[in-house]
C-alpha cells in the first residue's frame, strides 16, 4: 500500500508539471461558409445576387484570415457585374461543431444607375449611319438582366454603307425574365426586331423561348425550347420569305473545379435540334435554312477578370468543339474554336490582349472581319467571287493600351472657380441652377486606347494558309468614355486603318483584295470591343 501511494503521488506530480505543456497545444479549427445573406438598398433582388455569384460552400478555411480573403473575392465578383455602386461585406462566426466553425456572410449592396434613355447616334463604316431613340435598363426589375428597346432609323446597307438614299426604320426590344418554380431555375426570353427598308417590303423576327433548369446534385440540367417567326426579303426568290423555326436543346453546365477558390471552371456538354419550316415547304435550293439540323457541342472555360476602377485585370480562356449534321444537305460540319484573353493595369495605363482561332470544315466558312478594326467586314476579293473574310480557318490577335486621360469633377471644379453655389448672387444662382442639378450625373472618365489587330487566314484565292503575305494588319485608336453614374455603360469611338494597304504594300500581297474598298473603319456606339 505504501509503494502504491508513492506511485500515485509521483504520477500526480508528473501530470501537474505537464499540464502547462498540454494547455499550450492549440486545437486547430476549420471554417466553412454555411449561409450568405444579401441586403439591397435599391431595386436589386437578393435572389438575383445569389444567381450571379457562386459561393463555394464546400471550401474549408484554416483561419479567419483565409475567410476574410475569400469574402473579398466574393465582393470582387459582385463588383465585376458593373451594376452596383457599392458592396459592403461582413461575416459572423457560429458555434463550433466537430472542429468546424460555421460562417455566415452578410453582404449589403447599393445600385448603380442602370436606366438610360437618350438619343443614340452611331456610325459604322460597315453598314452606315444609325440614329436611335434608345432605352436600356441593365438591371430591369432588379433581376440583373438587361431590357432593351429602341426606335431606329438607318441610312446605308452592308453592301452600300455610304448610300444614304437607302433608308430603313425599325423597332427592337429584347429581355430575358428569370424566375423560379419550386426547385427549378427558369427564364422566359423575348426578342423582337422589325425593320422597313423604304425601297422594299418590311422584315421582322420574333423569338420567344422558355428555359427550365432542373437541379441535379450540385449542377443543373437545362432544357430550352424556342419558337420564332421570321420574314426575310432575301428569301423571296425561293418563296420562303416568311418561315418558322423550332429550336430544342438540352445542356448541363458542370463546375469541374474552382480557380483561386472563387472562379468556377466550367464544362458544358449540350445537344440541340433546329428545324425551319413554312406552310408550303422550303425550297431545297435555299440551303441557308433547309434542314433540320442536329448538333452536339462541348465548351470548356474559365474567366478570372476583375474590374479595378475602369481597367481590367486577369485572364480568361475558353474553347468550343461542336459537330452538326444537316439532314437536307447531308453535310457533317465540325467546328473548333479557342480564345484566350489577358488584362493588366497600373494606376493610369492598362494592357489588353486577345488571341482567337477557329477551324471548320465542309465548305462552311465563317466571317472573321467582325474582330478586326480598320478593315470593312464585307469587303470582297478582287474578282468579286467571295467575301475576303469568309474562311474556314483563321487566327486573330489583338493588343490594346488604354491610357487614363482625365476623370471629370464638374462640381469640384465649379466650386474651385466660383465658390459655393449657395453663396452665389441671385442672378448667377439662376444662371447656374440647371448645371448645378445635372452636372453631378455627367462625370466620366476618358481613356484613349491605341490598338493593333492582326488576322491570318486560309486564303481561298492564293490557296495559302496563315501566310504573313496574305494577312490583315490594322492599327488605330479608341476613345472610351466611362460615365461615373452608369457603371454598366461605356461609350466607344473607334478609328482604325488598314496598315497593310497604307504602309506595308511592298511587303504583303493585296492583289487578291478589292482595291476600291475603304482602307479605314470608323465606329461610334456603346460597348467595348472585347
Amino acid at each position: 500500500m505504501k509503494k502504491s501511494s508513492k506511485t500515485a503521488v509521483l504520477v500526480s506530480i508528473i501530470f501537474a508539471l505537464a499540464q502547462p505543456l498540454f494547455s499550450q497545444v492549440e486545437v486547430k479549427k476549420s471554417y466553412k461558409v454555411e449561409d450568405v445573406t444579401y441586403t439591397s438598398t435599391g431595386l436589386t433582388k437578393p435572389w438575383a445576387l445569389k444567381q450571379k455569384v457562386d459561393v463555394n460552400r464546400d471550401l474549408v478555411f484554416h483561419s479567419e484570415d483565409e475567410v476574410k480573403v475569400y469574402m473579398g473575392k466574393v465582393v470582387q465578383q459582385l463588383e465585376n457585374t458593373r451594376m452596383l455602386e457599392d458592396v459592403q461585406a461582413s461575416y459572423e462566426l457560429g458555434e463550433e461543431q466537430d472542429g468546424v466553425v460555421p460562417v455566415k456572410f452578410n453582404i449589403r449592396v447599393s445600385d448603380s444607375n442602370h436606366i438610360l434613355a437618350l438619343p443614340k447616334p452611331s456610325y459604322n463604316s460597315n453598314d452606315g449611319l444609325d440614329f436611335k431613340i434608345k432605352a436600356k435598363d441593365s438591371n430591369f426589375l432588379g433581376l440583373m438582366n438587361p431590357f432593351n428597346v429602341d426606335l431606329n432609323t438607318h441610312w446605308g446597307t452592308s453592301d452600300y454603307p455610304d448610300d444614304f438614299s437607302k433608308f430603313t426604320m425599325g423597332l427592337n426590344f429584347d429581355y430575358v425574365f428569370p424566375f423560379t418554380i419550386g426547385p427549378t431555375h427558369n427564364s422566359w426570353s423575348n426578342d423582337f426586331s422589325f425593320s422597313w427598308p423604304l425601297d422594299n417590303y418590311p422584315e421582322f423576327k420574333y423569338a420567344t423561348g422558355l428555359t427550365v433548369g432542373v437541379p441535379f446534385k450540385n449542377h443543373s440540367l437545362n432544357f430550352n425550347f424556342t419558337q420564332s417567326i421570321t420574314r426575310e426579303n432575301d428569301y423571296m426568290t425561293y418563296h420562303d420569305a416568311l418561315f418558322f423555326t423550332e429550336y430544342l436543346s438540352v445542356s448541363m453546365p458542370l463546375t469541374v473545379g474552382y480557380f483561386n477558390d472563387v472562379v468556377p471552371i466550367s464544362y458544358t456538354p449540350s445537344l440541340s435540334f433546329t428545324a425551319n419550316w413554312d406552310f408550303d415547304g422550303l425550297d431545297a435550293a435555299n440551303t441557308s435554312i433547309t434542314g433540320p439540323t442536329i448538333a452536339q457541342n462541348n465548351s470548356f472555360g474559365l474567366s478570372a477578370v476583375d474590374w479595378k476602377e475602369n481597367f481590367r485585370k486577369g485572364y480568361s480562356f475558353s474553347t468550343n468543339a461542336s459537330v452538326s449534321y444537316n439532314f437536307a444537305t447531308q453535310k457533317i460540319i465540325p467546328f473548333v474554336s479557342i480564345e484566350a484573353q489577358y488584362f493588366s493595369a497600373a494606376k493610369y495605363v492598362g494592357f489588353n490582349a486577345r488571341a482567337y482561332g477557329y477551324y471548320t470544315y465542309n465548305d462552311t466558312p465563317n466571317n472573321i472581319g467582325g474582330k478586326l478594326r480598320g478593315v470593312l467586314d464585307n469587303q470582297r476579293t478582287a474578282d468579286g467571287s467571295r467575301y475576303a473574310f469568309q474562311t474556314d480557318t483563321a487566327l486573330q490577335f489583338t493588343m490594346e493600351l488604354p491610357i487614363h486621360i482625365v476623370t471629370t469633377d464638374w462640381m469640384g471644379w465649379g466650386y474651385a472657380l466660383f465658390g459655393s453655389y449657395d453663396n452665389l448672387p441671385g442672378f448667377f444662382k439662376g444662371l447656374f441652377w440647371l448645371p448645378h442639378k445635372i452636372f453631378p450625373y455627367l462625370n466620366f472618365e476618358l481613356q484613349i486606347s491605341p490598338f493593333i489587330d492582326i488576322a491570318l487566314t486560309h486564303n481561298y484565292i492564293t490557296n495559302r494558309v496563315f501566310s504573313l503575305q496574305d494577312g490583315f494588319y490594322t492599327a488605330g485608336f479608341e476613345a472610351l468614355i466611362y460615365p461615373s453614374k452608369w457603371k454598366s455603360y461605356v461609350v466607344r469611338i473607334s478609328l482604325g486603318f488598314d496598315m497593310g494597304r497604307r504602309l506595308f504594300g511592298d511587303f504583303i500581297d493585296t492583289s487578291w483584295r478589292d482595291p476600291n474598298v475603304k482602307s479605314y473603319e470608323l465606329y461610334f456606339g456603346l460597348g467595348l470591343n472585347f
